[in-house]
């Protein structure tokens, strides 16, 4: 069997015999103390003090030692447990005892330690146990359609054993636990539903109706005690996994920042594609990060860095005051219904704000406002240019405005020419240490079979393309730009040949070839003059061959 070697021993020691019963302790039901069953635990109150009714067991022990006392208190217990058999409470054999519950408040350990032969044979120490658990959990949620073709929402749910009265709600997607207690108690809840309570530890799954209401929803439980809301929980608020937001019908709501800049004055302007073909109207705000912890909508309301817009797709340009440059902003489109509330918001949050300089036009705006004269990237007496097309239309625009800004927060530079194209501006990002230029994804215009249009450089088209194969320059000597730019829509891409901007200013022997342009534009979108060229589109992102340097 088993041997123990012993020196010099002045203690009792045993010998198990093998397969022989081990000694130990078992406190409360295998499910937890609280929980419906034969051992269920329960708080009496005896001369005006609070113990806890539990059962414990044991095992080859002479006697237990158990207190149950607040977490923080475990280890000193423990050794008081040791020392002391007249701490807590003592039981000698298997059943229901009284354990003097010391300074509770809202959570409890139960420490023990099991004696034999007077000596310390083993010790005991619980998770923290809630007191009272007024828990009302959801883990998880799921848009479904019940028997009868309605859409509902699925959730898993759990509720502490000390509570009474149960229920999970599908609430306004910012209304915090306040706001839906004074709901509950007033009746207006936008759907509820009461959960069937057995007290056991383990999830029930319940069905809630979708409100008729068109808005963002979560799902939120509410905990009644004594008659009393006593506690009400985001679905997965004690769980790593995010809040689970939920609409139906589905709309389409978006918005995307493509620029900025601060003018002379210090106000901030910005430029923003959106989308809010789904509904009425929306706001299109910038909120720094300190406006985003509580309600957004109430946040969008609040600010004046906000402008509401009616029509369904644009991209427009927005002032709205005076800004932290420091901070950062997270772009904010919501969506409202026909009484102009708000009833869903999309984020794009963490965006460095594109902080640019005033557009300057001519060098003296660029002298005047302290910038050094040989940084001025244009010609010293105009800043005009022609603009000769080659993809989605053909030939030449000639006198359009260019201007240019820098960056305040790096060495970057950005040319903007004005009423481009169909009539939009187009933006160059523009590094003065290389001349490599950069055309990042902007909208064109609407064609007529295809929807959108937009354009780019080849390598912000594809990410595997490289500027090496597809360049984009400007020639500060000659005041050319050499841009390989393609223009695509969804279903694929029309061409990505070389376009040329000639700057006017310079050099009398440096002029852009002039196409003679079409009598009639192709498309109403296209400014008069220019062709839209009738050629087929490739799939996208396939067929790209290296441009011809």
């Amino acid at each position: 069997g088993s041997e123990v070697k012993v020196v010099n021993s002045q203690v009792l020691t045993e010998v198990r015999l093998p397969d022989s019963p081990q000694p130990g302790i078992s406190i409360g039901s295998i499910f937890g103390l609280f929980y419906a069953g034969p051992y269920q635990a329960t708080v009496v109150m005896k001369n005006g003090k609070q113990y806890l009714h539990a059962r414990v067991w044991l095992s080859e022990l002479d006697e237990l030692r158990v207190a149950c006392v607040p977490p923080s208190e475990a280890d000193n217990a423990m050794e008081k447990l040791k020392a002391d058999s007249g701490y807590g409470a003592v039981a000698k054999d298997t059943g229901w005892v009284n354990i003097p519950m010391m300074d509770i408040d809202g959570e409890f350990t139960l420490v023990a330690v099991g004696m034999r032969n007077g000596s310390v044979f083993n010790t005991y120490q619980s998770y923290p146990v809630k007191y009272p658990d007024y828990e009302g959990s959801i883990h998880s949620g799921q848009k479904d359609e019940d028997q009868d073709g309605n859409t509902v929402v699925k959730a898993l749910c759990y509720f502490g054993p000390h509570v009474e009265k149960g229920y999970v709600a599908l609430v306004e997607k910012y209304a915090n636990a306040d706001e839906v207690k004074q709901m509950y108690e007033a009746g207006t809840l936008p759907s509820v539903v009461q959960v069937p309570l057995d007290h056991t530890s383990y999830y029930q799954v319940v069905t809630i109706p979708f409100p008729k209401r068109y808005a963002q929803y979560k799902l939120m439980s509410i905990c009644v005690a004594g008659g009393k809301v006593v506690s009400v929980n985001n679905c997965g608020e004690n769980m790593t996994k995010p809040e689970q937001v939920f609409e139906y019908p589905e709309r389409a709501l978006s918005a995307t920042l493509t620029g900025g800049y601060r003018d002379s004055t210090g106000t901030f302007f910005f430029r923003a594609r959106y989308d809010l073909s789904d509904f009425e109207s929306a706001y299109i705000a910038l909120l720094p990060d300190s406006m985003l912890t509580g309600n957004v909508w109430e946040a969008v309301y609040n600010t004046r860095a906000k402008t509401k817009v009616t029509s369904t797709s644009q991209e427009r340009e927005f002032a709205v005051g005076k800004i932290d440059v420091n901070a950062r902003y997270t772009l904010v489109i919501a969506g409202c219904d026909t009484d102009g509330k708000i009833v869903k918001d999309v984020q794009y949050p963490q965006a460095e704000l594109p902080l640019w300089s005033p557009l300057y036009t001519t060098k003296q705006q660029w002298v005047q406002d302290g910038n050094a004269a040989g940084e001025w990237p244009l010609a010293d007496s105009t800043s005009t240019c022609s603009y000769t097309y080659k993809n989605l239309w053909s030939g030449t625009d000639a006198g359009l405005t260019i201007g240019y800004r820098k960056s305040y927060g790096s060495s970057q530079g950005q040319f903007i020419i004005k009423n481009w194209g169909s009539g939009t501006n187009l933006t160059i990002d523009y590094d003065p240490e290389t001349s490599l230029c950069q055309v990042k994804k902007q909208w064109v215009t609407e064609h007529s079979e295809y929807g959108d249009v937009w354009v780019s450089d080849v390598p912000h088209y594809e990410s595997s393309a490289g500027y090496d194969g597809y360049p984009c320059t400007y020639d500060r000597k000659t005041g050319t730009f050499n841009l390989t730019l393609i223009y695509y829509v969804e279903e694929g891409y029309f061409g990505y040949e070389t376009e040329t901007v000639q700057v006017d200013g310079f050099s009398s022997e440096v002029k852009a070839e002039v196409i003679q342009p079409a009598k009639k534009a192709a498309m109403p979108q296209a400014r008069a003059g220019l062709t839209l060229k009738t050629i087929p589109i490739t799939p996208a992102k396939k067929g790209l061959r290296e441009a011809t340097r």
